[in-house]
């Protein structure tokens, strides 16, 4: 097949590329060509340097014999080889790109084309979302306080371990349930009017300041809790979060101290019953101690 171009064209085409391009020679087993976008990356100013540099190869897990035969073997649908890479330059910077073979001869000589196109900035932007996505799990799944995550109809998105455990469910068992399962029967209206309310006006507060809230476990049981409500929104699409924290040890010490405070104010009213008692009893004595007195003048 003749193409419509000659050698000089071909050339601008390759040495203007943005990625690697390069030829490896089957039968020298090195390189013969290296467009400048290669040897840019590989820190190097022509071929020689490179093959002096280079002579172990520059990929990470180098050229495998096998892999090369395998796609000299199967050139026949055209079919090209691809895969992600790392690789350095002798400077030690590494790159991660699409290294993609593809086999042909070049004057009877068995020879692979190969390109490599730069992904190094995709991949740190993945690595990055990666690391963050992680540290969020970590947050979310050991954080030390109940979280659970609800839409605008008060269906739960996501709940945590700490929130399963909490309200007596297995692991994600809440998942896909309304959030009113959560909720002391006698309160499930108000609390949809409440949901309403803050989906059309959410904001960052406390919910039930002042008031004593419960909530309700897979078993019926309520314990006494404290509500903080937050929101975000993914697009368009609004979310809502509730963190929870079971106050039941706190409640207890206020009851607590209540009625260490009740038999405080008890004793102390005893103490002043006994006082004026024992002062009267001290006055009648007086007054009969005084009337004996007289007599014995």
């Amino acid at each position: 097949m003749k193409f419509p171009f000659d050698e000089k064209l071909l050339e601008f085409v390759l040495e203007d590329s943005h990625s690697f391009l390069g030829i490896f020679d089957a039968n020298l087993h090195r390189f013969t060509y290296l467009n400048k976008m290669g040897l840019e990356m590989l820190a190097v100013a022509d071929l020689d340097e490179f093959n002096s540099k280079y002579s172990d190869g520059f990929i990470k897990d180098k050229f495998i014999d096998e892999k090369l035969e395998k796609i000299r073997v199967n050139h026949a649908d055209h079919s090209i080889y691809s895969e992600e890479i790392q690789f350095s330059s002798w400077s030690g910077i590494k790159y991660w790109g699409i290294f993609q073979i593809s086999y042909f001869n070049l004057k009877d000589n068995p020879s692979y084309f190969i390109r490599i196109i730069d992904i190094t900035s995709q991949k740190k932007s993945e690595f990055l979302l990666r690391d963050e996505k992680n540290r969020f799990e970590a947050l979310f799944k050991h954080a030390a306080i109940g979280i659970v995550m609800v839409d605008k109809i008060g269906e739960i998105v996501l709940s945590n371990r700490f929130a399963d455990t909490l309200f007596g469910y297995i692991e994600g068992e809440l998942i896909g349930k309304n959030l009113d399962i959560l909720i002391p029967d006698n309160l499930k209206q108000r609390h949809r009017n409440t949901h309403n309310e803050f989906v059309e006006n959410p904001q960052i507060r406390t919910m039930g300041l002042g008031l004593y809230l419960n909530g309700k476990r897979k078993d019926s049981s309520l314990f006494p809790v404290e509500i903080s409500l937050s929101f975000f929104n993914s697009g368009d699409v609004p979310y809502f979060i509730s963190f929870i924290n079971d106050i039941s040890y706190k409640k207890k010490a206020e009851f607590d101290l209540i009625n260490k405070n009740s038999e405080i104010e008890k004793l102390n009213n005893s103490l002043e019953r006994e006082v004026v008692n024992r002062t009267n009893a001290l006055v009648e004595t007086l007054k009969s101690l005084e009337k004996s007195k007289a007599e014995l003048e």
